[in-house]
Formats: C-alpha cells, structure tokens, sequence
C-alpha cells in the first residue's frame, strides 16, 4: 500500500473520486485514531465535519437490532436528512426522496441495517474528494514525517557472499512504516503462534512478561464458558490492572473497567468482550513502545531467518520440489552447489576410512580446479579448501561445514527467486494433485501454513515473492496480513478482482457485500477453496442481493459465526448448513425459503436466528437441539403446524413446541423408547461434546479403550458424508459414489465394521441406496447416537477423560450451563 504521504503527491482532485488507491488510503485515516482526530478537524475548518458525523453514525447502524436500529436509524435521519434537520447534508434527490418516505410513511418495516448505505456511498465521495487537500496540510505532512522518521524498519532478508543476514550492516534496503502499517503488522506477529512466543521471549529479556501475559490470558477469556465469566474477569483484572502489573495509558476505559468490577451487582455485565477495548487501546500503546526495538532484537532475527532455513531444507527433502529447484539453479548456471551440498550431507553419515575416501571425491568433483562439477565458493574459501586438502589432513565428518554452509547461504537467497518462478508453480500444480499431500514436506507446509499461505493453491508462488521481492519482508507473518472487506451499495454482478486477490491472498475476517446484485453463480465452489481466507472468515454479509440458491461453497466457511443472507430470492437451505458449528447469528430473512434442514438443530452455538418474511409452513423439531438461541425471529411466514398461541408467545413459545414434538418424534423413531427430562437434557450434553474437539477426542479415547470405538467413528463418518454429499448434491454420481461407500463399510453384513442399528433404518438404507441424499444415513445415525447416549456416556463421566476434559474446559461443563438455562432443552 503506497504511503499516506505519497498520495498527496500522486493523486490529485480530478483523479480522488472513484480512485481505488486513494479510497485505501482514506479507509487507512479513519480506521487510525490520530489520523481520525485530525481529518475531522480539517473538515471542521471547512465546515464539512458533518459529513464525517453522518458517516460514522451509519457505520454504528450495521450492528444494532431491532427496536434500538429503529430509534438510532430515525435519529440520524432526523439529524442529517429531514427537512429541518440541524446538520443537513447535500444528497441527490432520489436518495433523499427514497429516506423521506420511509420515515415520513413511518415504514418501520422497511428499515434495516443497510438503509442508509447510498446516502453513505455519496458521503464517502464527498470525503475523497477532500483527501488531496487534507495530506497536503502541514499538520499532517509534519505528523507523517514524523512518524516515517521514528518507524523505519529493516525489512529485507538479504544474503550476501559471506551468508545470509537480517538488519546486518550487508542489509541496505528499508522501509518506511507509518504507524498504522506498524500496528497492522504488530497485530499479525501477535496473532502468529510462533510470532507471540517470540515476542514473549523478547518481552521477558525486558521485565514486561506480564504484558504478553495479560494479552494471551484475554485472548483465552473470550472463548471461555459463559458460566466462568465474572470469575475469569475478576482474576484478570486483579492480576494485571488493579495493581501495577502492568501499565496502560487509558485512564478512561481503565475507570470503566474498576467501576464493572467494583460490585457483585455490576459485574452481571461483564461479558466475553469487557476488556476488548483496552486491549485495542493497549496493543497501539505497545506497538509505539516496543515494536520499533523488538524488530532490531536478536529474538526477532533468529525468528524470521528460521524461516527461509528450514524451507530450503524440507523442500530439498521433496523429490518433485527439489527436481523443480535443480531445474531453476540449472537455467542460472548453479546446480554444482546443490550437488556439493548434498555430497556433503551424504559425507557426515561416514566413518574411519571412507571418510578419507569421500573426501578426496568431494574434493575432486566440486573443490579442485577444472573440477567437473566446480561449486562457487568465494575465492578465499576456495583458497582455504585447497590449502586444507593439500596438507594431507584427517578427515573428520566436519571437514566441509565451513563450505557447505556458505553454499547453503548462497541457496537460500536463490530460494527467494525461485519461489516466483515458474518451476515453483509448476511444481505446486503438480502437488496439488496429490490429494494426501505425500509429495510436501510437512515442516514446509507447517512454515508456509505459519506464513498463512496453502503451498497447494496458485497463490502460494505469488505470496512467497512477495516475501523475497526487492521491498522486502519484515518476517514471515506479514503474509498473514488480517482484512475486512466491504464493498457495498456498487450494483456489482461478480465479486470485484480485488476483492478476490484479498480472498485468495489474505486472512479476511469479514466480507460486506451487501447492497449489490449477485447472484449465486458470483460464488462458485473455488471462490474461498485453499485461500487463507476459508478459515479465517466469521462474518458474511450478501443482505440485499440477487441470490436464488444458497452457495454451498458457504459452508465450508467452518469458523463462520455471522452470516447474513437476508433481502434475497432464496428458496431452499441445504443440508451442509450444519457443518457450520461455530454459527451463532443467521439471518435469512426477506426471501422465499419453504423449508429448513433438520441439520439446523446441529449449530449448538446459534443464538439469533432471522426466518421473517419467509413461506415457513413449519420449522424442523431438531431446532430445539440449539440450546443456546436466544432470539427467533419468524413473524409473516404461513406456520400453519405450529399454533398460533405458541407463535404469539414468541421464541420460548415456539422452542417449547417443538421441544415437545421433538420428544413424540423421538419416541417413535426407537420403538416406545421414552426420552425424559434427564435423558433429554443427557442428549444436549452428548451433542455438544461430539461437536467439541477436545470432547470429541476424548470420548473416541474412552471407547477404544473399551473396544467400543465403531458406534462413534460410524457417526462422525455419517457428518462427513452429510457434509460433502450436501455440497455437491447436484452431482448425482459422487453421491452415489459416496453412498456406496457408506454402505460397504458399515451397513454391509458381511463388513468388518459392520454397526448394529434396527432392522428399520438397515431396511430404509437398502431401498434408497439407488437414489441417495444426504440424509440417508440419518436414521442410523441417530440410532447410534442414542445407544451412546443411554450407555457408553454414562460411564465416560466416571472416566479419567471425563476428568481430563474438565480440566480442558476449566472445570465449567457443557450441562451445568444446560442445567442453569433450564427450559432451553
């Protein structure tokens, strides 16, 4: 991204307005506080800071609900848009006539989230058009000088003829960071795993653990179990703010938190998010503190030259990967030092007299002049080996490390380039035909997974030049660079090509692209298949768009946890919704839907559901299942199985309905079975642990020692197939496929881990074999399920991996949260 100060020398006003660089850079000053501050005291000066106002007022709309969007939504309107209104802002008149007569018809129906979203697109021109005048002011031309001065940073990983270095006297190339770029690349080292390790080492040498103490103890509180909250909130706080643990200089969020945690009564409210914004105001503190002299530390060195050592490594350890190498250094006249180097390698695995031998081989074919195959050393290493061989010396297996390791630093700053080349890609074409990835080196695929990039997918090359381009790198996290991409009220057919770039190259977070007109072919299958972006991304916004079917490229987005599908044409969900585990608001209201899976009772984490102003003739019983659904929003839909009594009574009438039916359906479904209160509330328990990680494991550890292990490698195989035939349910043959394969391997007979299920289910499997959906094996599954439940689990929570996953899960379990929400199962 090109910096603050060069936009205002290379853009100028006819060029602002609609300039996709210059709307970057005006997005980087208001997302700063600093840069903020002061671009609204420049509007303020002409008069303009209004618009600002407005802007950010709509901004805070996108987040609010009901009721409070109604009130916040008329007053901004009344502020900035009614005929009287004190601030009034110049908008075209079909926008200002579309925003009277929503308000003046009071048509609260029609108010939404992204209501003002055109008015916002107008304002955020009027501001471009203001930015070449802003960046020119000597109050910021002062600031940004300023602060290029106090940020320069060595960035390059150069190698020179001596090895390779990081921020040595051989490393001149720099770059300037303003401060929000060195925030931004702070936040990436501290959500790398192995960036935050290396910052603790670096903090410790300090005296401030502490500091990274508290960072990662908060990161941990806002995943923890609800039920441990306030405790884990006031431990904190005591440990690291009430006394001098630490300092941080916000003195007014610091006095909100002590006023939270001054009584019993007050700390009802806290929540998974307390401290959310100190630490923001935290993390800036200590990225003008500490990140400048963190980057010049030996800590940080030794971390960011790991990389490029351990890369070179593994992929010399790939067959393919080093033949696509040898291939590079051969087109520049290099490939002897891999062969000397590999000699070398072999030559440390002898003993006594062949390494005598060996050596004078070495020495003949890579060492001696006219040598065959001549490596090139510099010409005083050279000089050395050639003194060292003629004096007859002993051959010890460390007899070549001085030259094997300059050959190896001379390879490493090959790596660089070759990781552009088309060798590379050529190679990871070719492995990414390997579906079990047998042909990748697992430390390669762990660094580049480290550096937030897929080695199988076509931007693999492209980032890792980027780390060996002539600007330069300040450390294998910057390819893991966190985004949030909003494009919205553009009338856009496609994803924008930029927006893919970011998908493709980026850990996006979220995508905003409401307010256009898409469709569901503007996401095919491989839009977010092996990008950064597919596990990073939690909020999806497609509100207001021209979708017909649901993408089941969507759900593969398995760290989902808010998706917005709402103002669109949809008809259908499918079944793969369930896979979506860490879902906790969904909004697929204003479309056309008929129906909802029964996997929609999978998403135990939801807790807002939006079906308004649908076709819903009923809801599916499993729904009951989401214990944890706070808001149900289901009013203008035709519920006609659901009575009206238990529809006015809102969302505990409704889930008390279908909790009922759910019991009636289950008792059916297993012969007279009867499922009380207690095994209703045992089943909850169960679900959630199958769906946890650590529980899931744990409980398929207590079953093997059992030699009962086949009832739940059965069900999980069953959310698998569920999952995968629900995303290509279109292609009848590899559901077929699939279903067959199912059923060969635990439904046959004659297979040795045949399950045993009632003769009903086996019956129902055999007589849609032919014609498979994704739901063909649900009935076993649930047979299964209740088997479990009403035996294995019973002894599991008198297992030592009961107590083991107590202790995972902080002592906080799954049912005593059930048990203290009673009426929600």
């Amino acid at each position: 991204m090109a910096s603050l100060r060069q936009v205002s020398t290379s853009y100028d006003l006819d060029k602002a307005v609609g300039n996709e660089d210059a709307a970057r850079e005006l997005e980087t000053i208001l997302t700063y506080k600093p840069t903020r501050a002061m671009f609204r005291s420049f509007l303020a000066n002409k008069g303009r800071a209004h618009e600002l106002a407005f802007w950010e007022d709509c901004e805070s709309l996108r987040t609010l609900q009901s009721a409070e969007l109604i009130v916040q939504a008329q007053k901004v309107y009344d502020t900035f848009v009614s005929k009287h209104a004190p601030q009034h802002l110049r908008l075209p008149t079909s926008i200002r006539v579309e925003l009277n007569s929503t308000f003046e018809s009071k048509g609260i129906k029609n108010i939404h989230n992204h209501l003002f979203d055109p008015a916002m697109q107008e304002i955020y021109m009027c501001l471009m058009e203001l930015l070449p005048d802003f960046v020119n002011t000597k109050e910021y031309l002062s600031y940004s000088s300023r602060r290029s001065k106090s940020s320069s940073l060595l960035v390059s990983l150069q190698a020179d003829d001596t090895g390779s270095s990081f921020g040595s006297k051989g490393s001149s190339q720099t770059t300037l960071l303003t401060d929000f770029e060195e925030l931004t690349l702070f936040k990436q080292i501290l959500d790398n795993t192995s960036g935050i390790e290396t910052y603790k080492r670096y903090m410790n040498s300090q005296g401030k653990q502490a500091y990274v103490d508290f960072l990662s103890e908060v990161k941990e509180f806002q995943s923890c179990n609800a039920g441990v909250v306030m405790s884990e909130g006031k431990r904190i706080f005591k440990t690291y703010l009430e006394g001098s643990a630490i300092k941080i200089d916000a003195p007014e969020e610091m006095g909100k938190l002590k006023e939270l945690f001054s009584s019993v009564a007050k700390m009802q409210a806290v929540h998974h998010h307390s401290f959310d914004k100190l630490v923001e105001l935290f993390t800036e503190q200590l990225s003008r503190t500490t990140f400048e002299s963190f980057t010049k530390s030996p800590e940080y060195r030794d971390w960011s030259q790991g990389g490029i050592d351990s890369s070179l490594k593994e992929l010399l350890h790939s067959k393919t990967g080093r033949a696509a190498f040898v291939s590079y250094l051969s087109s520049k006249g290099r490939a002897d030092n891999l062969l000397f180097y590999e000699a070398c390698e072999s030559y440390k695995t002898l003993s006594g007299s062949a390494l005598t031998s060996e050596g004078k081989k070495i020495f003949e074919n890579y060492l001696r002049p006219g040598a065959p195959s001549l490596c090139s050393l510099p010409t005083e290493l050279m000089t050395q080996a050639r003194e060292f061989i003629s004096s007859k010396p002993a051959f010890t297996p460390q007899s070549f490390d001085v030259y094997q390791q300059n050959i190896f630093d001379q390879m490493k700053d090959k790596l660089r380039d070759f990781l552009g080349t088309t060798y590379f890609k050529e190679w990871c074409k070719k492995a990414s035909k390997v579906k079990t990835e047998k042909d990748l080196p697992v430390k390669f695929k762990n660094l580049s997974a480290s550096w937030g990039i897929n080695p199988l997918s076509s931007q693999f090359s492209q980032a890792h030049a980027k780390v060996g381009s002539s600007s330069g790198s300040s450390s294998p996290s910057v390819a893991r660079n966190k985004k949030k991409i909003k494009v919205t009220g553009k009338g856009l057919t496609d994803v924008p090509e930029k927006s893919k770039d970011d998908i493709a190259n980026s850990n996006v977070t979220s995508l905003n692209l409401s307010n256009n007109k898409l469709t569901s072919a503007s996401f095919p299958p491989t839009i977010f298949r092996n990008t950064p972006t597919q596990a990073s991304l939690q909020e999806l916004d497609l509100s207001n768009n021209q979708l017909t079917e649901f993408p089941a490229v969507f759900c593969t987005l398995v760290n989902l946890t808010c998706l917005k599908l709402s103002f669109n044409k949809l008809t259908a969900i499918p079944t793969s919704l369930g896979y979506l585990n860490l879902l906790e608001k969904l909004h697929l209201d204003h479309n056309v839907i008929k129906s909802l899976p029964v996997e929609t009772g999978t998403l135990v984490n939801l807790k807002e559901l939006h079906l308004e102003n649908n076709r819903l003739v009923t809801l599916p019983f499993e729904l009951s299942l989401c214990f944890r659904l706070k808001k149900l929003f289901v009013f203008e839909n035709p519920l006609g199985d659901i009575p009206a009594r238990c529809i006015t009574e809102g969302r505990n009438g409704i889930m008390n309905y279908l909790r009922v039916a759910y019991k009636k359906a289950q008792k059916e479904a297993n012969k007279g079975e009867t499922l009380n209160k207690e095994d209703d509330t045992t089943a909850g328990e169960l679900m959630q642990i199958l769906k946890d990680k650590d529980g899931n494991r744990l409980f398929h550890d207590f079953l093997k020692a059992e030699i009962a292990e086949e009832n739940l490698i059965f069900w999980d195989a069953v959310e698998h197939y569920r999952y995968t035939t629900g995303l290509m349910e279109k292609n009848k043959e590899y559901v077929v496929k699939e279903a067959k394969k199912m059923y060969a391997m635990y439904v046959d007979e004659n297979s040795e881990k045949c399950i045993n299920v009632p003769s009903k289910f086996r019956a129902e499997i055999d007589e849609n074999l032919a014609n498979p959906t994704s739901a063909l094996f649900d009935g076993a599954q649930r047979s299964v399920f209740n088997t479990m439940r009403a035996d294995s689990y019973t002894r599991f929570k008198k297992s030592k991996f009961f107590t083991e996953l107590m202790s995972l899960k902080e002592n906080q379990t799954v049912w005593d949260k059930i048990n203290k929400e009673k009426g929600l199962i």
